[in-house]
């Protein structure tokens, strides 16, 4: 059904008056419905016109229903992939209640702090704003206790994505993550990890660790991070997925770039080898993946070529 419909009967409307009522019986198919019109693009923007935000706050705040935390924290979700939608729901003070749900303050079910997680990957992307909101409501500690301690991998996939929005391009924020010991539970994780069987993991750890590596400072200490240079190397060498190698490729780029220790550190441990073979690998190939691989295998590649010593190998 086109979205101009329930537009047009205020569907919505409703929809976020049910929200309202005492009864769990009625506010879950409320918000339920909320969640499902939200995946109209044009529905975001009504949804919040008509006022759907207070009424989700009171959920968050006071709700003891872990089926009706997790579908509002995922309409939130929802409602964030609108640019526009972002703003109204920081001063809602409803990024504040997913922060706290996060954290294992309202429920410890892993699947309603993943959705928590989930809308705070989308309200902190592309918002340098949110991304400090985020370090000043203390998120970062919550969400790296839910990458060590969590048992669910949904959590952990969608903890790890937050991570790596909010370093995405900040070198403070990014400093933030490295000071909470971000790297040695990230290391951990890639240690512990199938990368066949998980390769999404894998390759939002390799994102998280790149988006860090915005300062000198933050790439000498991801450099020096115990066994990150092994774990991302073996990754080049072994997986299977073309998504994963390319971004362990340039998790490489990113170390080094402008860096000559981690040039030598990275050579040191035969990162020039394992690129070398990767790209001799997938040279003839046709498929669009690999072929993006073997191009960052040879930006990782060039980029510890600046590093005359490196020559050699």
């Amino acid at each position: 059904v086109d979205a101009g419909h329930f537009i047009d009967r205020k569907i919505h409307v409703l929809l976020v008056s049910l929200a309202q009522f005492r009864s769990e019986i009625v506010i879950g198919p409320a918000v339920l419905g909320l969640l499902h019109l939200s995946f109209h693009e044009e529905m975001k923007h009504e949804i919040i016109l008509a006022n759907a935000l207070p009424a989700v706050l009171q959920l968050l705040v006071t709700s003891e229903s872990d089926v009706i935390l997790g579908q509002c924290c995922k309409l939130i979700a929802s409602l964030a992939t609108h640019t526009p939608n972002k703003p109204p729901i920081v001063n809602s003070g409803c990024f504040h209640a997913v922060i706290d749900i996060l954290g294992g303050i309202k429920t410890g079910d892993p699947h309603v702090r993943s959705a928590a997680c989930a809308a705070a990957v989308n309200i902190i992307a592309g918002s340098d704003a949110n991304k400090v909101l985020a370090i000043e409501l203390d998120s970062i500690r919550p969400m790296l206790s839910l990458i060590q301690f969590g048992n669910s991998e949904t959590a952990l996939y969608n903890a790890v994505k937050c991570l790596a929005n909010i370093a995405y391009c900040n070198s403070f924020t990014g400093s933030k993550i490295l000071s909470f010991g971000g790297d040695v539970i990230l290391v951990d994780v890639l240690k512990s990890s199938d990368v066949l069987r998980a390769p999404e993991i894998t390759h939002a750890v390799m994102i998280c660790f790149g988006n860090i590596c915005t300062s000198e400072s933050n790439q000498s200490h991801i450099g020096s991070s115990l066994g990150l240079i092994d774990a991302t190397l073996r990754i080049v060498d072994y997986a299977r997925h073309s998504n994963v190698v390319s971004s362990a490729c340039l998790l490489i780029h990113a170390i080094g770039w402008n860096n000559t220790g981690n040039k030598a550190r990275t050579k040191a441990k035969g990162a020039t080898k394992s690129l070398l073979r990767r790209i001799m690998k997938h040279a003839l190939s046709e498929v669009d993946g690999e072929l993006e691989c073997m191009e960052n295998a040879a930006l990782a590649l060039a980029s510890l070529m600046i590093f005359r010593s490196n020559h050699d190998s």
